[in-house]
């Protein structure tokens, strides 16, 4: 890279968690202002058991992944990743 994009790209990395940030105090604030209460026991089971599959999905894609790449080196000689 060029010696002019690191910093753009630094300032424009750092813009984005700024501006998400902002964006989960507004969220949280607004949720607290409107009276209802932000979590009870059946929002956390939901979100439980969907971190749970978002984690069992990411893990199957990875190891996915893995072979498909070990395969394509060993067999199809296509170069390391």
């Amino acid at each position: 890279m060029t010696d002019l994009m690191w910093p753009i790209t630094s300032v424009g990395i750092v813009a984005i968690i700024v501006l998400i940030a902002i964006l989960l105090v507004w969220k949280i604030y607004k949720e607290r202002k409107s009276g209802f209460p932000m979590q009870d026991e059946r929002t956390s089971k939901i979100i439980g058991k969907a971190a749970t599959y978002a984690l069992y999905i990411g893990s199957y894609f990875i190891i996915a992944v893995l072979f498909v790449l070990i395969i394509g080196k060993e067999f199809y000689g296509l170069p390391e990743v």
